[in-house]
């Protein structure tokens, strides 16, 4: 890992308050950990039973792996996750290189952290353990009925009621359960259109011993020896190729044209096709893509499709009065494959904690949680734009230029230095110098001037 001081040690709020996480997906306990580590108390509602999801792979790059180190998990990463530092951009239907980039170590030195792949399931699993070891309370099979800007307690608690009729209030609820987030729908109404790319992604994993076997997939044994990032470019044709740590798979999304034959889903336990299915859609395309293909599905990982919808712009993380706030996909959802979600989830996470690492009143709770999206939300929307132009290009190329080459560009250094360098402990802390510490000057003036009255 790069020589980065990990920040073991977080700042402990003077005010405890009680913060109530929907979902227990990598956002939601990323949040529920990092208020805990300063100090706020968290309980996490999921309406799952909380066993494995079957799932591929996910990427971790150096924004997001620099947390990860900072809560302790750097010894459990080293067992869990494969390090890369390749990426290859080959044709979809010949397979010939387009470009080859190697991430140089000033990149990754300077980004503080790792570019990791690791299994989703498996990192779940990690930050699952690491939420309760800090005491969250994690309640499975939980479904959220309704939300309510007041709880039966006080009016400055909102609560929400599960659908075994329990009711739960907290100072602040947070929703935390993906795009399809039924607290960004039915609570703060801002919807998403859910506009779909023409595109489906057919997400799996592979076993290494089976490819191993296979002499003609040469170029996966050696994405696996190499650990190395293959992306396929097509006309709305695309595969993304990676190996992951600890169990020993390669993560493969095929991206197909939507056809209208597809049952979608977000979720990875519910729909599969077969491998004949999939293969019958993929058109034409690199041999070895088709052969690779040929080895998903049962009884190793199945098929799971799921629509690539267009990414929307969310305009308000915000309840209107209630402290009720969205993060992570509820609040910037992306085309499904993309690769940083699970990262500014996470940076999501930390800005939160750090700003209300700063309480001392509930009066400042509204204004914290307007700083919040006033500091996360343009840089979303920056990394969002950056990872919108890549997927295009990958999948919706422009026309071929004169000598019938289609053009595409991988990411440039300073845009990959920009995302991969930034820390979310700094900007909340910058925010809460130039504009938190402002306000309390003002508030002390204020209690002054009326006890001079």
């Amino acid at each position: 890992m790069p020589h980065r001081k990990a920040k073991l040690e977080a700042s402990k709020t003077s005010l405890a308050i009680d913060f109530l996480v929907v979902g227990a997906g990598i956002a939601g306990l990323s949040c529920a950990i990092a208020l805990s580590r300063v100090g706020h108390r968290v309980v996490v509602v999921e309406k799952d039973d909380g066993t494995p999801q079957l799932s591929s792979g996910i990427k971790v790059p150096p924004n997001m792996s620099k947390i990860l180190i900072d809560w302790g998990l750097e010894p459990a990463l080293k067992s869990l996750a494969l390090s890369s530092h390749h990426m290859t951009i080959l044709s979809y239907t010949k397979g010939d290189i387009a470009h080859s980039v190697v991430w140089e170590r000033e990149l990754l030195e300077e980004g503080g952290g790792e570019f990791l792949l690791v299994h989703h399931a498996e990192l779940r699993d990690l930050l699952k353990t690491k939420a309760l070891s800090l005491g969250v309370c994690i309640k499975y099979n939980s479904k959220v009925a309704s939300v309510d800007s007041e709880s039966p307690k006080s009016a400055s608690r909102p609560s929400l009621k599960l659908t075994s009729g329990e009711v739960l209030d907290a100072d602040v609820i947070i929703g935390a359960g993906g795009r399809l987030s039924g607290i960004r729908e039915q609570v703060l109404h801002q919807h998403d259109p859910l506009n779909p790319t023409g595109v489906v992604m057919l997400g799996t994993s592979i076993p290494q011993s089976l490819i191993s076997q296979e002499p003609n997939l040469h170029l996966f044994s050696r994405a696996c020896s190499e650990q190395t990032m293959l992306y396929f470019y097509g006309d709305r044709f695309g595969a993304i190729v990676y190996p992951l740590g600890g169990n020993k798979e390669l993560a493969l999304s095929i991206y197909v044209r939507e056809d209208g034959s597809f049952t979608s889903s977000r979720k990875y336990d519910l729909n599969t096709v077969t491998v004949e299915r999939a293969l019958k859609v993929m058109g034409t395309c690199d041999p070895r893509l088709y052969q690779l293909a040929r080895l998903a599905g049962p009884p190793n990982t199945p098929i799971v499709p799921i629509t690539a919808f267009e990414s929307p712009s969310i305009a308000d993380w915000l309840h209107p009065t209630a402290p009720i706030v969205i993060l992570g996909d509820a609040a910037h959802p992306m085309m499904v494959g993309a690769m940083y979600p699970p990262s500014l989830a996470v940076e999501d996470a930390v800005c939160l904690a750090e700003i209300f690492s700063h309480l001392s009143r509930h009066d400042q709770i509204r204004f914290f949680l307007d700083g919040f999206q006033e500091i996360r939300q343009p840089r979303c929307q920056r990394v969002e734009k950056a990872e919108h132009f890549f997927l295009n290009q990958l999948l919706f190329p422009i026309a071929p230029s004169a000598d019938g080459v289609t053009q595409i560009s991988p990411p440039g250094l300073e845009e990959l230095l920009e995302i991969f360098a930034y820390e979310a402990t700094d900007d909340a802390n910058n925010w809460w110098v130039e504009w938190g510490l402002l306000r309390e000057r003002a508030k002390a003036l204020e209690k002054d001037d009326d006890h001079a009255n």
